[in-house]
């Protein structure tokens, strides 16, 4: 017998968190995803797994397992109060208080117009209303409401009938 196999080590500290293999720039964007938008943890390991991000161990998430990641991360569990006191909005929320389309909204936060954050490419568009109290953010609502320049409004409709 080997004196090594007598004593037994324990399991690296990483494995008694799920093992989890989330660098730390993407738990910052993890957190901030959780914090604000994901209640239960059940969703939230949904949402990973639909992002096909696995574990250390190359495991599917589970609840357990996005507790333990929490509780490692020190990542807070979902607050309502929180996230409206500091303004944190969904796509929809966000377009409704623009008074534009939620596509609308997400082709310009893609584009760079208007600050959002996609922690996830398959999860939620965040956006923070001091974001959406910007002058780029009211010139998007603007150009959304006025017709295109050139359009004439004696314009008489094209009546295309199928009979």
């Amino acid at each position: 017998m080997c004196a090594s196999s007598a004593v037994k080590s324990p399991r690296p500290v990483f494995a008694r968190y799920g093992g989890s293999s989330v660098s730390d720039g993407c738990t910052r964007r993890l957190s901030c995803a959780a914090v604000f938008f994901v209640e239960a943890d059940d969703d939230f390991a949904g949402l990973l797994n639909r992002n096909s991000l696995k574990t250390g161990y190359g495991n599917r998430w589970t609840r357990e397992r996005v507790t333990s990641l929490r509780s490692h991360h020190k990542i807070p569990v979902y607050s309502q109060q929180v996230r409206e006191s500091e303004g944190w909005m969904t796509l929809t929320q966000a377009a409704a208080t623009l008074a534009v389309s939620a596509k609308t909204l997400r082709l310009a936060a893609e584009r760079g117009e208007v600050e959002a954050q996609h922690p996830l490419a398959d999860g939620p568009w965040i956006f923070k209303r001091t974001a959406l109290e910007t002058d780029a953010a009211r010139r998007l609502a603007q150009r959304t409401r006025n017709p295109p320049a050139g359009h004439e409004s004696r314009q008489q409709s094209l009546n295309l009938s199928m009979t």
